[in-house]
């Protein structure tokens, strides 16, 4: 029978597991630039790279890239629904669950059974958000709690299976996201040093070698390709001089705010998350100085993770987005889960306002925002404009696609996922057929000058007017030409993106 003190946190997570699902209910994801990406990268491996040694690339460093353990993940899902968005939708709403039921795992093994299940509440409330909208972080931060508890039992025990999982499980972190494991696992190292030169276990020195097995396709792709990303690291390094014009208040200025805002991510608005910051000083003046010294040890663990980070971040001259530190999460949400055993009623009041302002901030997106074939972004509105044109075309027609970013990822796999449902017709991407579509995005606001139009002329090569315009919404369009064999003799700009060459 459940404990009656159970029974608040698994009412409130399930609550958040069904909004968490409103999205896929509705048969829809969001579907913007990195996760079409992703999709294109999955039906890539699927049909042309199965043995492929890199995922996406790394914003923060050009030539850098994350691994491929994100594909990999991905492709018995990819492979299973035939590349449904949709259907994948819901196997990223499991991994969700999954990462769910490690938080409370930890919780339970860290602290108690009642722990996890406050932590896992908290987490089934920041995950509402982003249940419909998964990319290669999210495995990290799947893993994250597994690391942290490893880590912990490691500093804690000095044992050397301890040690093994914390670095595979770190290992497997950097595959999904090298801008959070590759500065962790810098900072795990000096702590791993540090206390095998306390203990004296030297031998565990070789322990590091586990790391080959997770980060081997980085090896391999390395020897393959002459070190590229070696090189670019090393070039960015050498070439990091911020110049006369870097503005050094302005850069502390966003470091600060990443460390008291988004580095947190407790509440899902970041203003807000100034609240922990204030609880943390208050932690570390009242409560630190009492615990246990076993009490202690996952505070200060952490608080040598997430400090340790951020300095190491001032390396970068580059921003620290939200989902570089996406992974501290799961760790922060157990650590005020197990103030409940130190100051319960200030520990219990924080837990109620995060879970409240994070489900009343989730339920208005899931709202006003729940995709559609009239909502931008979504995946239902790139299928239904893929649509329009398969239900128009003749059997053989050509396409173009413009977007201010010049790739047309989200536009470009919705083709390639209907030309299976359409195998009588056939559209050729960047090629000139007697009928051709241009499926055309809008300008940003702030640069309205930045149209389709001297693409058009320029690159594309075509001058005429349309024979048709259809208003997909939100100032997206697409025309269809029909072009004479003289017209289709003058070839388009053979610089036009139609692969993942930039990933």
């Amino acid at each position: 029978m459940i404990k009656k003190i159970y029974i608040l946190p698994l009412f409130i997570s399930a609550v958040c597991v069904a909004l968490a699902a409103a999205v896929l209910i509705k048969a829809d994801i969001l579907f913007h630039t990195d996760i079409a990406r992703d999709f294109l990268l999955f039906e890539d491996v699927a049909t042309n790279n199965p043995l492929t040694l890199i995922g996406a690339r790394s914003g923060g460093i050009g030539g850098v890239f994350h691994g491929p353990l994100w594909l990999y993940l991905n492709m018995p899902a990819y492979l299973l629904t035939n590349g449904n968005p949709t259907l994948i939708g819901w196997f990223w709403f499991l991994l969700v669950l999954l990462a769910g039921l490690a938080v409370y795992w930890v919780g339970r093994k860290m602290f108690s059974p009642h722990i996890g299940l406050w932590a896992t509440a908290l987490y089934a409330s920041c995950a509402i958000n982003y249940a419909p909208v998964m990319f290669n972080p999210f495995g990290a931060v799947l893993l994250s709690p597994l690391f942290f508890y490893f880590l912990c039992r490691y500093l804690s025990r000095t044992r050397i299976f301890d040690l093994l999982a914390t670095l595979f499980v770190l290992g497997c972190i950097i595959q999904f996201q090298i801008a959070f494991g590759g500065p962790i696992l810098v900072i795990t190292a000096l702590m791993v040093l540090y206390s095998v030169f306390r203990s004296k276990k030297y031998t565990h020195f070789f322990g590091f070698l586990i790391l080959l097995i997770p980060l081997s396709s980085y090896l391999l792709f390395e020897l393959r390709h002459d070190f590229l990303q070696t090189r670019a690291v090393m070039g960015y390094i050498a070439n990091s001089d911020r110049g006369k014009n870097f503005i050094w208040s302005l850069f502390f200025n966003r470091r600060l705010n990443g460390f008291l805002g988004e580095g947190i991510g407790v509440y899902l608005i970041p203003q807000l998350n100034i609240i922990i910051a204030a609880l943390a000083v208050y932690i570390g003046w009242k409560v630190y100085p009492r615990l246990s010294k076993k009490d202690k040890l996952p505070y200060r663990t952490f608080a040598i993770l997430y400090g340790g980070y951020w300095l190491l971040t001032l390396l970068f001259k580059g921003d620290i987005l939200g989902y570089y530190t996406w992974q501290f999460l799961p760790m922060s949400l157990l650590l005020i889960a197990s103030l409940t055993k130190h100051i319960p009623r200030l520990a219990y009041l924080l837990i109620a306002s995060v879970i409240i302002i994070n489900i009343g901030f989730s339920a208005r997106n899931v709202w006003k925002l729940t995709p559609g074939p009239q909502n931008q972004g979504s995946w239902q509105f790139y299928k239904v404009r893929a649509q329009k044109i398969f239900t128009d075309a003749p059997s053989q027609f050509g396409y173009f696609i413009f977007t201010p970013d010049q790739f047309g990822y989200s536009e470009r796999y919705a083709l390639h996922y209907l030309q299976g449902q359409y195998p009588h017709k056939v559209g050729e991407e960047n090629v000139k057929k007697q009928t051709v579509y241009l499926l055309v995005a809008p300008p940003p606001d702030d640069r309205p000058f930045f149209n389709h139009t001297w693409w058009q002329a320029e690159r594309v090569k075509i001058t005429k007017k349309p024979v048709q315009t259809w208003n997909d919404g939100y100032n997206f369009k697409t025309e269809r030409y029909q072009l004479t064999n003289k017209e289709q003799q003058v070839q388009p700009d053979s610089s036009l993106i139609n692969s993942l060459i930039f990933r």
